[in-house]
């Protein structure tokens, strides 16, 4: 008799589904032609994505839409080591456009004034093609909307900033719901119970 496996906790499947993907992130700014601002990619990959990007901008109306993020898949390989298998991942990618304002003396004060000239930015966020991104467009429109406000206020862009907020992109839009699941563990059974109720449901926050 075949010896029947053990069925899983949901502690335990909630720990398999929060399973910690390798990403990436980059960041450009869109002037006729794509300028790398800041990117986790190495530099052969870098450039592949540049002009995979760079393919896609001209054969579609991407940078007609700003703030409507996109997905499509690519390969990044490794060109210098052709027995390394390439990775298959999922972009999600959007176009930023900024509304740039300059100082100017009015009537004795500094004021801000708009510009006719508008910059604009393409951001984009790689995971392996396992993961089925798709399901998170909104959290992921909402987290790289946020830069929009940074990219109009610099005129000198800091890329360690840039960096630093775009490599968390994957713990702030999708993981919050394997955070959830993970510290709720079978609890979270009463949490869907109690929503089939409409019942109220308030949360406390716990600072340690």
């Amino acid at each position: 008799m075949a010896n029947e496996s053990i069925p899983k906790t949901r502690n335990e499947i909630s720990s398999e589904k929060c399973k910690e993907y390798v990403h990436f992130f980059a960041l450009y700014e869109h002037r006729n032609s794509l300028t790398l601002l800041c990117s986790d990619l190495n530099k052969k990959n870098q450039s592949q994505l540049t002009n995979f990007l760079t393919k896609r901008i001209i054969s579609t109306t991407l940078m007609s839409r700003p703030n409507e993020g996109s997905f499509c898949t690519l390969e990044l390989c490794d060109e210098e080591n052709k027995d390394v298998q390439s990775q298959s991942l999922i972009c999600f990618h959007m176009p930023i456009i900024t509304t740039n304002y300059e100082i100017k003396a009015a009537d004795g004060d500094d004021q801000e004034v708009e510009t006719d000239e508008n910059k604009e930015f393409f951001v984009c966020l790689l995971i392996s093609s396992e993961v089925n991104l798709e399901f998170f467009r909104p959290e992921l429109q909402e987290f790289c909307s946020h830069l929009t406000s940074q990219l109009t206020s610099q005129m000198d862009y800091d890329k360690d900033q840039f960096g630093s907020y775009l490599s968390g992109w994957y713990q702030v839009s999708v993981q919050y719901l394997c955070r959830c699941v993970s510290h709720m563990g079978s609890d979270i059974s009463l949490l869907f119970h109690s929503v089939t109720l409409r019942l109220q449901i308030i949360f406390s926050l716990l600072l340690f």
